[in-house]
Formats: structure tokens, C-alpha cells, sequence
């Protein structure tokens, strides 16, 4: 299993625990918003195991609340397409097969009015799946 965090010390503490339930485990430090991170994962995921047979994209949303009426064109930059789906979904393609599994909130399919850039970003998901 390969594990994608953005925090160094929650994949660490993540492969321990996969480690010592007897699985096996890798970590990589990856902040998916940069398609260079992204594709180093991919190439080392690749590397050890010739190809990716799933990918779970389950990303969360760590910005900070943001009403409509103060959201800016930074806020709304934000629910723009993450590029894991396209580089290591290529890998899936490539092999002839494999699984994509999207993971997002409710708020994706009923909406959010107080925080619509999270509803947005989340709708994005549901309607890539």
C-alpha cells in the first residue's frame, strides 16, 4: 500500500500502524495540488509495482470558512480540478484496467449556502465520478 499525505508525520504514523497490523506500507509526502508531486509519486509508486491497479481520492478541504460575500478569486482558486486523477489515472489506462474511487462530502450534491466554494469543490468530485 502506498499512502499520499501532505503531512510528513500523520503518513509516517499511518505506515507504522499498517506495518504493525502485519501489511505492508510505504509513505510519500505529497501536497496533490502540484502536479510535480503528483507525478513523483506516480513514478515511485510505478517503480516498485509496475503500475497502479486503484487510486483513492480522498483529499479534505483545510481552508478556512469562507462566507460568499468574502469570498475572492483566491477562495475560488481553490476548487480548481486536483491533477492526481489525470497523471496516475493515466497509469490505470495504460495497464488496461484498475479502479478510481472518489471520496467527497454531502454538501457535494445538496449544497452548502454559507460555504459555497466547499460545495463546489465537492460537487467537482461527484460529478468526476
Amino acid at each position: 500500500m502506498e499512502i499520499a499525505e501532505i503531512d510528513e508525520e500523520r503518513a509516517r504514523r499511518t505506515v507504522d500502524s499498517i506495518r504493525r497490523s502485519g501489511g505492508e506500507a510505504h509513505g510519500h509526502v505529497v501536497d496533490v495540488r502540484l502536479a510535480e508531486d503528483v507525478a513523483r509519486l506516480r513514478d515511485e509508486v510505478v517503480g516498485r509495482h509496475g503500475g497502479i491497479d486503484v487510486l483513492v481520492n480522498n483529499v479534505g478541504d483545510y481552508r478556512p470558512l469562507v462566507r460568499f460575500e468574502r469570498s475572492d478569486a483566491e477562495s475560488w482558486q481553490a476548487v480548481r480540478h486536483q491533477p492526481a486523477s489525470p497523471v496516475l489515472g493515466r497509469s490505470l489506462i495504460d495497464r488496461g484496467g484498475g479502479s478510481i474511487v472518489n471520496i467527497h462530502s454531502v454538501e457535494g450534491t445538496r449544497g452548502f449556502p454559507g460555504e459555497p466554494v466547499y460545495a463546489a469543490m465537492k460537487a467537482g468530485a461527484s460529478h468526476f465520478t
